[in-house]
């Protein structure tokens, strides 16, 4: 198997982890949120979830993760580098928000 791909097996946890989430956020928000209820909604046991998870926060971080990769692609794809000068400086596709960054960013959204 090659490292850059993922198991089917993991690909649908993961995949059940996140529709859980979104679904639970929607219903009753971030801060009311548990670990136990995603398990529950994603029909997984927590042992599992802590296999990729270290808990509903490290989830949130690696959504955001995802949605600015994402983001910077169809940018970086759509207009080029001349759009997107972060790109050119460091050749990583520009910087992802720091800790810091991303807890202003959960504040704001969330609360």
């Amino acid at each position: 198997m090659e490292s850059g791909k993922i198991d089917r097996r993991r690909r649908y946890t993961l995949s059940v982890i996140r529709e859980a989430f979104f679904s639970l956020l929607a219903e009753v928000g971030f801060a009311k949120m548990t670990v136990a209820d995603i398990c529950r909604r994603a029909d997984i046991n927590r042992g599992t979830f802590y296999l990729h998870y270290e808990d509903k926060f490290a989830l949130l971080d690696a959504l955001i993760d995802e949605a600015l990769a994402a983001a910077r692609t169809f940018i970086l794809g759509r207009y080029g580098e001349a759009y997107y000068p972060a790109a050119r400086r460091n050749g990583s596709g520009g910087p992802l928000p720091t800790p810091a960054g991303k807890r202003r960013l959960l504040s704001a959204l969330f609360g």
